[in-house]
């Protein structure tokens, strides 16, 4: 009886071996896909954070009565919204409100508007009466594109994902 049983043991374990192998193998297989996904959602995370930034931009315009201007710290790589004051000085806002997590190095933010000079802007500006300056913003990397645009007239902000 115990030589038997000894076999039974044995074919189990040489079972568990084999489905091992297969889940590893599969597994393996399944990586590119999850670092893919991985990126995708990273790259879609700092969009819409990006674009809640904007958004509070200007709820706080309107509701402080004062611009408020949403901009990008490039060497930072994070967003910074600036008020203004009535003696025309402007002063970072509350940290809580002032400043989102850095956005990753693989994405890539361009604001897309162009001063009158011709030089890249990274500055929006929104005003006590809802209404900002006309923007578009992309942001992406190697595998994901989104298009985040300021309406000037109603300030209101929109996510889209973005072709390539």
């Amino acid at each position: 009886m115990s030589h038997v049983s000894c076999l039974k043991i044995g074919f189990t374990f040489i079972e568990l071996i084999f489905v091992m192998l297969v889940l590893g193998l599969l597994m393996v297989s399944a990586l590119p896909r999850f670092q893919h996904a991985w990126s995708r959602l990273q790259t879609e995370a700092a969009a819409f954070e990006v674009a809640q930034t904007l958004r509070v931009a200007r709820t706080l315009a309107v509701t402080q009565g004062q611009p408020v201007d949403w901009t990008w710290d490039a060497d930072g790589r994070r967003v910074v919204l600036e008020g203004h004051q009535p003696d025309g000085s402007s002063a970072p806002i509350l940290e809580r409100f002032g400043r989102s997590r850095a956005v990753p190095e693989q994405v890539q933010l361009t604001v897309v508007r162009e001063q009158e000079d011709g030089e890249p802007i990274e500055r929006i500006r929104f005003f006590p009466d809802g209404t900002s300056q006309p923007t578009t913003l992309l942001i992406g990397d190697a595998r994901a594109r989104f298009q985040i645009g300021v309406d000037e007239t109603t300030g209101q902000v929109a996510v889209q994902r973005a072709p390539y």
